[in-house]
């Protein structure tokens, strides 16, 4: 279906509890559980209650698992440099403790009296176990003392910033879409097109110019023609130009890939000729079908061939990664991914190649491929996806 009027997305949330017997009503009686056990008043009393709650009922273990391991995962999270690259404020990292690396040991020996209950795969739980958030101040234990308010902090450090759904990206588009959506688009112009998963798009055209602005992800472009000055009446005279970071792409032709990566711009001509230029260079670049060029901060890379083909495999449904570093190959899969993707490990994790032929519809199958063939693990909260050796 092709749109042809801008719009402005927002999106609201919100979730409720009603009844103790809904998953996620445990999993904040468990979150609970897990902040009063860090608090001061921590009592032997309490830590009877918290045991007979435990075992009252099936799903209050893993409940308590669950939970645990995606507060003690957060606390990781926020130290990640990777999720601060949209410039939400600066970063701060609160003071923690070291906690043990997932998946978490199994108890060494059954509960004695007045310990902290021993969970399936969730080691002791007793005072302390959170304690990398803790101040020391009530103010701060009551604060982060629901479910809910642990969810609100994964949003604020993980959600926000992704990509097109960024508010600081999502306020500034005239069309954009949700990871794993494409949209064909008819520009004010007749021109068309075609944006991919989680991607966003400015449009600015004026007397002069038809400019459009790829603020995130990937979009590919096929302008209406320009029509020398003095031809039929209603002919298109002004330049059809796409703004990507420190550079402007101009058709000389037909269609063109304009791709924003995680350092770098990348421009592919599909059909006829396009121009690449820079704010601060020496010259214009002009690219022939099938030829290619990324430019970033540091100015134009090498031509290179592009494959027509594989450079439009996202449009069919397709994507490529061949000898790609995993760090660009998780970028991708954030434009299609329902949940964050998020890659830990350092360098020596995100320099290592992936390659492959996959269907974008089908992000976990790509994760599960990464995991076999790289010996990588992952764990899967409710908000993000975590990737690590």
């Amino acid at each position: 279906m092709i749109e042809n009027q801008p719009e402005r997305h927002k999106q609201n949330t919100a979730a409720s509890v009603r009844s103790v017997h809904r998953p996620d009503a445990v999993e904040q009686q468990a979150a609970e559980w897990l902040v009063q056990q860090d608090a001061a008043d921590w009592s032997e009393e309490k830590q009877r209650e918290f045991e007979r709650w435990l075992g009252s009922a099936p799903g209050h273990a893993s409940a308590y698992r669950h939970v645990r391991k995606t507060w003690q995962a957060l606390g990781q999270l926020i130290d990640a440099p990777e999720l601060y690259d949209s410039g939400l404020g600066q970063r701060h990292t609160p003071p923690r403790q070291e906690v043990p690396p997932y998946p978490y040991p199994a108890p060494a020996r059954p509960m004695q009296a007045g310990e902290g209950a021993h969970v399936p795969g969730g080691g002791r739980a007793g005072p302390g176990s959170i304690r990398f958030f803790r101040q020391g101040s009530r103010s701060t234990i009551t604060w982060f003392a629901s479910f809910g308010m642990l969810m609100l902090l994964a949003v604020v450090f993980l959600v926000l910033p992704q990509g097109a759904q960024n508010p600081l990206i999502a306020l500034r588009a005239d069309y954009l879409t949700k990871p794993g959506e494409l949209k064909a688009i008819a520009l004010p112009d007749g021109s068309l097109m075609e944006l991919d998963g989680n991607s966003a798009i400015a449009i600015g055209y004026d007397g002069r110019q038809r400019q459009v602005r790829l603020l995130h992800g990937q979009a590919w472009f096929h302008p209406r023609p320009v029509v020398p000055a003095g031809g039929a009446a209603g002919a298109e005279e002004r330049p059809f130009v796409v703004a990507a970071d420190n550079g402007h792409t101009r058709a000389l032709g037909t269609q063109f890939i304009v791709q924003k990566k995680r350092n770098a711009v990348l421009v592919a001509g599909i059909e006829h000729q396009v121009r690449v230029s820079l704010d601060q260079a020496a010259g214009p670049v002009t690219l022939l079908p099938g030829q290619a060029v990324q430019y970033g901060a540091d100015g134009f890379g090498p031509v290179v061939a592009a494959d027509v083909d594989l450079a439009q495999a996202w449009r069919k449904g397709r994507l490529v990664f061949e000898h790609e570093e995993l760090r660009d190959v998780v970028a991708t899969l954030n434009r299609y991914s329902k949940r964050p993707i998020v890659l830990r490990g350092g360098e020596a994790v995100a320099r290592r190649s992936f390659s492959g032929v996959f269907p974008s519809a089908d992000p976990e199958r790509i994760i599960q491929v990464m995991e076999r063939e790289l010996g990588l693990k992952s764990l899967r909260t409710p908000l993000a996806i975590f990737i690590y050796s």
